[in-house]
């Protein structure tokens, strides 16, 4: 009796999931978050929800989406970019005064000193590049930032649970939260750093649920560069940086995740030595500028034609976090909308950022004097339920 040919069995490996399915969406996924965009986008950069539909006849809301806010035209200070007429008068609402402004000397190349890092208001600077120095060049990037911050709470959502439902559940209260819409339509810094936050949370549960080493590495490189940004944003975003670290340790100690050599390497880079790295790259601009809180002779870093002084740009920088650092521990100044930081989750005392009582004319229905108010207020029914 002769044997047969002897065959190898190999173990079976598992097949790499669909990157659909990584991502936990399909064809209805698409479809909800391009509603959402698209209602979050409506909704921030021109809302039509400007009558009164509770007056008889309808009014016109006394709030529209530029025309807001406190007269304001430096006619030393030419336009950049588009003419200046979408918004004449050029208004500026909350701390529009100081962010517009900073983020337009950045521009023209012009010394300021402002205790947020540098990104955010970069960010806000490519609006006034590409529509002038008005109200509508100044809110546009918080507007994209604010409207992109649904679809990644859709796709965040996704990633924490299974469920449809509270993924479309956490767009659509994200999208109509008061907050979130005040913080896009007005430039003010937070909604960028906020955006990247989530982007950061996004990244990093992708990286916990990738099924191939190369799905692990990329997203976690990117959550580093992500966080990079945020911090080069904002400081608050330390909270987020530091939520991931704790998840991450708390993952490695109970074996829930697990690395092999080179991919422990790289995460040990991707959050210890890239976000120092992005933030950093954020004050490039800071270092092409005179500041006089160092009185150094030229700046730093020149590209016409190219110079770096490391030493120069060290003191530049040190001495900015010195400053900002002095800043933010003695700040003591009172403020009629001061609230203590616990009691913000419950929406005791929401910040008026703009009001007018006087010149609006009057209601046809009721005969009443109209006013206008924008406060930022986030939906007591979702900040009290969560």
């Amino acid at each position: 009796m002769q044997a047969g040919p002897t065959t190898t069995v190999r173990p079976s490996t598992p097949r790499r999931v669909s990157r659909a399915a990584w991502w936990r969406l399909d064809r209805t996924d698409l479809y909800w978050l391009i509603a959402l965009t698209l209602v979050a986008g409506v909704l921030r950069f021109g809302s039509p929800i400007f009558l009164d539909i509770f007056a008889h006849p309808g009014s016109a809301a006394p709030i529209s989406a530029w025309g807001i806010g406190h007269n304001y035209q430096d006619p030393s200070i030419p336009g950049l970019g588009k003419p200046n007429d979408i918004a004449p008068n050029s208004p500026f609402v909350f701390d529009e005064l100081y962010f517009a402004n900073d983020a337009h000397k950045d521009i023209l190349g012009q010394d300021y000193f402002d205790p947020e890092p540098p990104l955010a208001k970069l960010i806000i600077a490519i609006g006034i590049k590409l529509f002038g120095f008005n109200s509508f060049g100044w809110r546009f990037m918080p507007a994209l930032f604010g409207t992109a911050l649904i679809p990644l709470m859709y796709l965040l959502a996704r990633q924490l649970l299974s469920v449809r439902f509270f993924a479309v559940a956490a767009g659509v209260l994200t999208a109509f939260d008061g907050m979130t819409f005040v913080e896009s339509r007005t430039a003010v810094i937070d909604i960028i750093p906020v955006a990247f936050a989530v982007l950061a949370y996004l990244l990093f549960h992708l990286h916990l649920n990738a099924d191939t080493v190369a799905r692990r590495r990329w997203t976690i490189v990117l959550t580093g560069i992500t966080l990079g940004l945020a911090l080069g944003s904002k400081w608050t975003t330390l909270a987020a940086y530091g939520v991931i670290i704790v998840i991450l340790l708390f993952r490695l100690v109970v074996r829930w995740t697990r690395y092999d050599r080179g991919t422990a390497g790289i995460a040990l880079l991707s959050l210890a030595l890239l976000p120092a790295l992005f933030y950093g790259l954020s004050f490039i601009r800071y270092l092409s500028i005179t500041h006089g809180i160092t009185n150094l002779a030229q700046p730093s870093l020149g590209f016409a034609p190219f110079h770096f002084n490391p030493g120069a740009a060290w003191t530049e920088i040190a001495e900015w976090h010195r400053q900002t650092w002095l800043y933010h521990i003695n700040l003591k100044a009172d403020h009629i909308f001061y609230s203590p930081w616990w009691s913000w989750p419950l929406d005791f005392r929401p910040v008026v950022y703009y009001y007018a009582g006087s010149g609006l004319g009057v209601d046809q229905s009721t005969g009443s004097t109209l006013v206008a108010e924008i406060f930022n207020l986030g939906n007591p029914l979702i900040w009290w339920a969560a």
